[in-house]
């Protein structure tokens, strides 16, 4: 059940850009350079993207893979394979990164939904298992991205997404 106000809209609804990381990225990988996130890097508590254990590349400037799995200030990360739905929010000054197979990459129109408020509620207990039960699992445990991007989150009023931190926690809370 929704909060009076709010709207159940599709992640697809929201956002620019919905993709995962391309394979084989083994060969690109450096002692310094570009970070290089895993799903290593993200936690089950929490929105932080970790720089413990991080990995770094050197891409060619003309990869085109690097422009598409490239990170933004604000992305969303969800992990889509074996440990799903550990998510991540590239923090502002994170640098240059990009991402693997086993992430999927979530760019937000900034109009229509604030990134933060959207990794904090995906990270919620009952989100997490709303996005965990959508599992596709054949052999191994997955999530698709047509799956992530007909995921359906809860967002409150238009005159409200852009409210404090605080407010999203307690609007999280309240669907909890």
């Amino acid at each position: 059940m929704l909060p009076e106000g709010w709207d159940a809209v599709t992640i697809d609804k929201i956002s620019k850009i919905v993709t995962s990381g391309s394979r084989d990225w083994s060969q690109y990988y450096a002692n310094q350079g570009d970070k290089f996130v895993r799903m290593t890097n993200l936690g089950r508590e929490g929105i932080r993207v970790s720089n413990d254990d991080m990995k770094y590349v050197s891409l060619p400037v003309t990869s085109s893979e690097g422009r598409r799995t490239s990170l933004e200030s604000g992305d969303v990360l969800i992990s889509i394979t074996a440990e799903l739905g550990k998510i991540g929010l590239v923090p502002p000054g994170f640098g240059t990164a990009f991402i693997n197979q086993h992430l999927a990459l979530v760019r937000m129109e900034p109009h229509k939904a604030v990134s933060e408020f959207v990794a904090h509620l995906l990270s919620s207990e009952g989100m997490n298992k709303k996005l965990n039960g959508l599992n596709d699992a054949g052999a191994k445990a997955g999530l698709n991205l047509s799956t992530i991007r007909s995921f359906v989150i809860p967002l409150p009023p238009s005159r409200n997404r852009k409210r404090s931190q605080r407010s999203f926690r307690r609007g999280i809370g309240r669907l909890r």
